[in-house]
């Protein structure tokens, strides 16, 4: 019999969960059971994958390589996990069995758990909103915040960040930035007196010369740290994403303005081809249902026209807001 104690564990078992930013969905079901149940905290625990290679996506596994699949594992999730408000701690087993045993005298998210359970949270987190509303927003780590504010005094003062998200990974590539589209936008905002911040893509950051875009400052620190990709999310004018992990942070928030380009295309493993394919986007307003004025999604290709119209676009509704605000 389980002994009761005030410790939760979050199982995220990567059998049937990905290794990816898909684990902030987890996080976030996470967040709202201690909210309901009275925790004040809990620990993340990694169960390794063992699985049958006749059960792999291998498009996905062979796209990404295992060194990088390892990195995820490693590093990622960690990092995601930091940002968990009442997460404080991550565990992380070598083998199933091991991470069998610790569970089965603990106190687990999700209940029930066992190495049959389905991952699929992404489900269950938009449900809760809809019933709730943004519930929880995720923390930067005081000391990105303190690191972050001297960036801010020498680099870059009063001027607003526009920040640029790029995808460059070799697993369905129609979801892949136009680089010197976004390079051209890039410069464009800068003429007006913003400051452009292009985060690289984590498995590809470099062109074929070595080279990260321009623009990419700080952006490439914020590619592999989480606290500082986030922190600059939280404190940008507005966020400008194609299909992407990083992107689900400005989506289950309240406090990040986002344009999220190509939202919906043809030909992509993962992503709607049409605006109906997400339930939970209002089809005519474009943007979740539970979303802001300055939260904004559409089906354009990610050309500098394109780009640019969505972003005169969002200037003069955060105009209109500051008004009605003030």
């Amino acid at each position: 019999m389980k002994s009761k104690t005030d410790d939760l564990f979050a199982v995220y078992d990567l059998n049937v969960q990905s290794p990816s930013f898909n684990l902030v969905q987890f996080l976030l079901c996470v967040e709202h059971y201690c909210i309901k149940n009275g925790y004040q905290n809990y620990s993340v625990v990694i169960v390794p994958k063992e699985l049958n290679p006749a059960l792999e996506w291998k498009e996905l596994t062979e796209s990404y390589g295992e060194d990088a699949i390892n990195y995820r594992t490693i590093n990622l999730l960690s990092s995601l996990a930091s940002l968990s408000p009442r997460c404080n701690g991550v565990l992380s087993f070598a083998t199933r069995k091991a991470a069998r045993k610790f569970t089965s005298k603990a106190n687990v998210f999700p209940e029930g758990y066992g190495f049959s359970t389905l991952g699929e949270f992404g489900d269950t987190l938009t449900e809760i909103i809809f019933k709730e509303g943004i519930f929880c927003e995720f923390k930067v780590p005081n000391h990105i915040n303190a690191v972050m504010d001297h960036w801010h005094s020498i680099h870059s003062k009063d001027t607003p960040i526009v920040t640029i998200t790029i995808r460059n990974s070799k697993f369905d590539p129609v979801r892949n930035s136009k680089v010197p589209e976004w390079v051209r936008f890039a410069e464009y905002v800068e003429s007006l007196g913003y400051k452009p911040i292009i985060i690289p893509d984590s498995d590809q950051p470099f062109d074929e010369e070595g080279l990260p875009p321009r623009f990419t400052d700080i952006g490439l620190a914020a590619t592999y740290n989480m606290g500082i990709r986030l922190h600059l999310y939280q404190k940008a004018f507005v966020n400008c994403y194609v299909p992407n992990g990083p992107g689900i942070f400005a989506i289950y928030s309240t406090n990040i303005n986002y344009i999220y380009m190509k939202g919906w295309l043809e030909g992509a493993c993962i992503t709607p081809s049409t605006v109906d394919g997400y339930y939970w986007i209002d089809p005519v307003a474009l943007r979740p249902y539970w979303g802001s004025d300055l939260q904004s999604w559409n089906g354009d290709d990610d050309t500098f026209e394109n780009i640019k119209k969505h972003f005169d676009e969002f200037c003069i509704r955060f105009n209109k807001k500051r008004v009605s605000d003030s």
